[in-house]
């Protein structure tokens, strides 16, 4: 566990790029937005799939590009 001193910055410029290599690619991949999907109809929610109409008769619209009327 305990490093000495002289090895730090050598430990540093190798384990560093690594890091940055893995927070980027954990930021890509993991933290992408799943589209939701909601029927301004009956209020129903699902991902975005390829089925476009509701139970109810509905048609599903995407979250992001509905507007809000209040």
């Amino acid at each position: 566990m305990l490093v000495p001193l002289r090895a730090i910055p050598g430990r540093v410029l190798t384990v560093l790029p690594v890091g940055i290599i893995l927070g980027i690619l954990y930021y890509a991949l993991l933290s992408r937005k799943i589209p939701v999907m909601i029927c301004p109809k009956c209020g129903a929610s699902k991902n975005r799939d390829s089925v476009a109409t509701c139970e109810c008769g509905g048609m599903f619209e995407n979250l992001d590009t509905m507007k809000w009327v209040e």
